[in-house]
């Protein structure tokens, strides 16, 4: 065939060549293969991979692709076509539904699975059945000649093509795959509900695997070649020589890294690492990931933790343990989603797939990677698989979050063949909620700390808590005077707040009395959190007397994860887990006899965007009530295992019904996770409408489900701060680039810059002129310098006037 007669698929101005339909079909194939190949999907993967485009062979969309070849800028989807763009997604799932119509219960399943992830590689998961009752597979399925053009793509498919298709379906064995695949999720005897939400994600893994495949064959990039672990090994281990067992609390932090080496050979599954704050959880599950995923060849190791402080903090650690540099691509920060998913085709290009063999990342992209409607989010699903999973700081989960993240999780080790650990001081029960919703399920021995009791025993004396919360709360002034209380007594103290409003305002109001002050929040961007850090830590080391008094005001943010050590810590009344939290950073390393921890109630507070900490104050109240009238039942001491316990007894049993997620969709309640599922308010119109159930094997309603999907109560944006002077020559390289490779690596420096902003606090913002995108329906959003302080970040008005966002 000549050139100049070949199918085109894309063309590409960076390098000014075309990629043809034949030549991109195979391509994506073969990388979609080996991703599938991880849950046992290696053929069916391949089928869609080369069906995924198929469309494409249409004279009108050639005669679409001729005319606007050159036309789209590379870094924007902003341009003036000549011709509408056709459907070339439905004639490869058309024809797969096709091919396999023959009463065969098993070709109809994998059918279904391949026509839906080929349906929706440009647009996201659909409602299988919609909310409504309608069934929208079948419509899709059904969709008119005219428009799908099969029959004519059919017959124009290049021979090796034709012949690759051919072989694969006359094999029969893709089939075989979903179908034992089918089989291992009915083999667990799950509820109907986790069944189906098992099933669901497999069909998402599927559809992540092609989106991947897919973008990166279109941006000209192969998949990395898989991770081999000896230097990283070798460096951690000469690092952990360098350590020395002189005094009581390093020798338990070696006993806990030693058990976390020795049961790193152990099969893959489901582990937990409960140990106290400062017992040296980080290093110690880095030492069981790394050899775990050396013993058994796994391929990445994800660190996961709810607030991005804690993974600004130990991505050092962890660089500086395997001797890495900050440009290094072994390591990925992914700490916010600056590029916002418009459907703009270079923009899927750039989207971040998790592919670096170490991931740190929050725990809100982990789960909108699998239950986001998102594109760019699930094509991240993937490189999970086969891979060791960290979640530090587990507690901090939301409530509405518990059933999907143990569905996840389960999937991810049952499934995926992966690692789990959950490292925390205060491990929730997530294996005692509702089996018929989704429970945990842990390997056998499953606990890696060594007597993990003894060590909370041993490590909570290090402070005493006093509850000093009165009736009607304290006012901003009495707080006030108990910071200054301590600071007369040269004291380095922490206090933790529930808000930004409460820190930012604390913050203000004390500033001129300290010379030695800090603010720490959500509001900075990692570059001046980490900054800030660092001089606070100078700080708490200094032995000189103007280092005294110190105080820092901070969210909650600080008391997870962050190795930090004061004397005093005031903490405001929320959760007992939060106040376990911040009650490891007093006194963390031992250097006073016994430090002190303060609780406080704040009057007047208001908590309308935080219900969970609301929820955490009520049971934290009883909790404090039944301690005060038997207080040697827990060795007087408020951070005894055994009231962490009654605790969560009490929480989970009152937010039981929240976890369900329910959310309000055209005026019905309905639960999203449900909707993950098979029992939604569809399926149920669907029966009376139809007087029978749906004869389709995924009922989900995915798109609903995921466009309502939401991890936090206001879903965030990141935008890039324009801060410092690196910062703005980003944003300056961001608005003028038109190479996806640099367009790659800026998005990934500015991460450093970027901050995760509440849809209400961007509305304001934008409204007041303070955002601006890089290029036109780029989605990358950058604020303007006058909007920013780099003591208390976003400011909502310019040159740093008093605004609070809630």
């Amino acid at each position: 065939m000549k050139e100049s007669s070949k199918y085109i698929a894309r063309y590409n101005p960076e390098t000014e060549r075309y990629q043809y339909v034949a030549d991109h079909l195979l391509e994506v194939a073969i990388i979609c293969s080996g991703f599938s190949s991880k849950i046992g999907l290696k053929n069916c993967g391949y089928v869609t991979g080369l069906l995924h485009d198929l469309g494409k062979y249409s004279a009108e969309f050639q005669k679409y692709i001729r005319i606007n070849t050159g036309l789209r800028r590379v870094a924007s989807s902003h341009t003036d076509f000549s011709c509408p763009k056709p459907d070339h997604s439905s004639a490869g799932g058309q024809y797969i539904r096709k091919a396999l119509i023959s009463g065969d219960t098993q070709a109809e399943i994998v059918a279904q699975a391949i026509a839906i992830a080929v349906f929706s590689h440009h647009t996201g998961l659909p409602d299988c059945i919609g909310l409504d009752g309608t069934d929208n597979l079948i419509f899709r399925f059904k969709k008119e000649d005219l428009k799908t053009h099969l029959s004519e793509v059919s017959g124009k498919m290049e021979s090796q093509v034709k012949e690759k298709l051919n072989s694969h379906l006359q094999s029969e064995v893709y089939k075989q795959e979903f179908g034992q695949l089918v089989e291992a999720v009915q083999s667990l005897k799950e509820s109907s509900c986790v069944s189906n939400i098992h099933l669901g994600l497999a069909l998402r893994f599927l559809f992540s695997a092609l989106i991947d495949a897919d973008r990166l064959n279109a941006a000209g990039r192969k998949p990395l070649l898989k991770q081999i672990w000896n230097a990283q090994v070798k460096n951690l281990e000469d690092y952990l020589l360098t350590f020395k067992t002189d005094t009581p609390l390093n020798l338990i932090r070696q006993q806990v890294s030693d058990t976390c080496l020795k049961r790193s050979p152990e099969k893959p599954g489901l582990y937990k690492l409960s140990v106290p704050t400062g017992g040296g959880k980080t290093l110690s599950s880095l030492r069981f990931a790394l050899h775990h995923a050396h013993k058994h060849s796994l391929e990445r190791i994800f660190y996961i933790a709810p607030y991005t402080t804690i993974l600004d903090q130990n991505a050092t650690v962890i660089r500086q343990v395997l001797n890495v540099q900050a440009e290094n691509p072994l390591i990925l920060e992914h700490h916010s989603n600056i590029l916002e998913d418009t459907g703009n085709p270079v923009n899927e290009q750039l989207a971040e797939n998790w592919e670096a063999p170490i991931v740190l990342t929050t725990s809100v992209q982990f789960l909108e990677t699998f239950y986001s409607n998102k594109t760019g989010c699930t094509r991240r699903l993937h490189n999970l698989a086969k891979s060791v999973v960290i979640f530090d700081e587990v507690q901090a989960l939301p409530d509405e979050m518990i059933y999907l993240f143990n569905n996840t999780v389960n999937f991810l080790t049952r499934m995926c063949d992966s690692t789990v650990l959950l490292c925390t001081a205060t491990q929730p029960p997530l294996d005692k909620v509702d089996d018929m919703k989704g429970t945990i399920y842990f390997s056998a021995s499953a606990e890696l700390a060594p007597n993990p009791n003894e060590l909370y025993l041993k490590l909570n004396k290090r402070v005493k808590v006093e509850n000093r919360c009165k009736d009607g709360g304290h006012t901003n002034e009495e707080v006030q005077n108990i910071i200054r209380e301590q600071a007369t007594q040269s004291k380095k103290i922490l206090v933790v707040v529930n808000t930004k409003t409460q820190a930012r305002e604390l913050y203000a109001s004390l500033k001129i009395e300290f010379a030695n002050i800090y603010h720490l929040s959500t509001s900075m961007c990692p570059c001046h959190r980490r900054e800030t850090l660092s001089k606070l830590k100078e700080k708490l080391e200094s032995v000189e007397p103007s280092s005294r008094p110190l105080v820092c005001i901070s969210t909650q943010l600080i008391e997870a994860g962050v190795d930090i050590d004061f004397e005093v810590v005031v903490r405001y009344l929320a959760g007992m887990d939060s106040i376990t939290q911040s009650a490891g950073r007093c006194n963390r390393h031992f250097r006073q006899e016994q430090g002190l921890v303060i609780l406080l109630n704040p009057a007047g507070e208001t908590l309308k965007h935080l219900q969970d900490i609301e929820t955490g104050k009520f049971i934290t109240n009883r909790v404090l009530t039944e301690y005060a009238t038997c207080p040697e039942t827990y060795q007087n001491h408020l951070l005894h295992p055994e009231l962490l316990a009654r605790y969560y007894h009490y929480y989970f049993f009152k937010q039981k019904n929240k976890m369900d997620y329910q959310e309000k969709i055209n005026g019905i309640s309905e639960s999203i996770l449900n909707m993950y599922s098979n029992q939604h308010n569809g399926v149920a119109a669907y029966n009376r409408i139809n007087k029978e159930s749906p004869k389709l094997y995924f009922s989900q309603a995915f798109k609903t489900a995921g466009d309502h999907f939401k991890v936090i109560d206001n879903s965030a944006k990141g935008i890039i701060a324009n801060c410092n002077s690196e910062a703005e020559n980003i944003i300056t390289r961001l608005c003028a680039s038109q190479n996806i490779t640099e367009l790659n690596l800026l998005l990934k420096k500015a991460q450093q810059y970027s901050v995760n902003l509440f849809e209400y606090e961007f509305e304001k913002l934008a409204e007041l002129k303070g955002l601006h995108e890089t290029q036109p329906e780029s989605g990358i959003f950058y604020l303007d310098k006058n909007f920013y302080n780099s003591e208390t970040g976003v400011s909502a008005e310019p040159n740093q006037s008093a605004f609070t966002f809630f």
